[in-house]
């Protein structure tokens, strides 16, 4: 599958060698965002291969003739749309090869930054035990009181999940609130993504898989 983009500001979310998952969807079925939207097929492969053509504004080249393509993925507003390889695009400034494997699990989730779990420890109160006198040389002297053993209890507090909700489809993100609610803990939407760069809708360099089942490990 040939990849023609007609702007070269994605280009660093298509370094090969890269996994892929490419979902397809059925017309219309995105009006309301990816989000919301299941595809109806789902395939998988890598990333293989990058190309700057003659009209790339920083490092032009030459159009890459990948006659040996079955399908196209062209760069239309606003959507990435999955052609045939018959014709050619005009005006695409990069362009990629992928390989497709085979069909791929439509349930995974990705995001784009590792989520993270924070857990706050609180100090309690402090507890005062008897000790034999011999034992005392085995303590430092901040832990002894007379002839007495110094406890500080520690209670575990509040534990939450920092993740990034925009990521993921709505159906995840109403399984994970479910379980965050079953285990007590909070959860923390994670910055958007898009302030690190742009980030089109369809093209997403995920580097940290969550999977459906389970959402989190002990």
């Amino acid at each position: 599958v040939l990849l023609e983009m007609s702007s070269a500001e994605y280009d660093p979310l298509l370094k090969p060698p890269a996994d892929v998952r490419l979902y397809l969807y059925q017309r219309g079925a995105l009006n309301n965002g990816w989000q919301s939207a299941t595809p109806w097929a789902s395939f998988q492969g890598t990333l293989t291969g990058l190309n700057f053509s003659e009209t790339h504004p920083t490092n032009p080249g030459i159009t890459a003739s990948w006659n040996d393509g079955d399908f196209r993925i062209i760069d239309a507003p606003q959507a990435l749309r999955f052609v045939d390889s018959s014709a050619r695009t005009k005006g695409t400034r990069t362009q990629a090869v992928i390989n497709i494997a085979g069909a791929g699990e439509s349930e995974e989730a990705f995001v784009s930054e590792r989520p993270k779990v924070e857990s706050f420890e609180k100090k309690g109160p402090y507890q005062l035990e008897p000790i034999d006198a011999d034992m005392t040389r085995f303590f430092t002297r901040e832990s002894l009181e007379g002839d007495r053993l110094v406890y500080e209890l520690f209670k575990h507090g509040d534990m939450r999940w920092i993740i990034p909700l925009d990521d993921l489809r709505a159906k995840d993100r109403v399984s994970i609130v479910a379980t965050a609610e079953i285990s007590h803990v909070g959860i923390l939407p994670m910055g958007a993504y898009d302030s690190k760069g742009p980030r089109h809708p369809f093209i997403v360099r995920a580097r940290f898989r969550l999977w459906r089942r389970p959402l989190f490990g002990t």
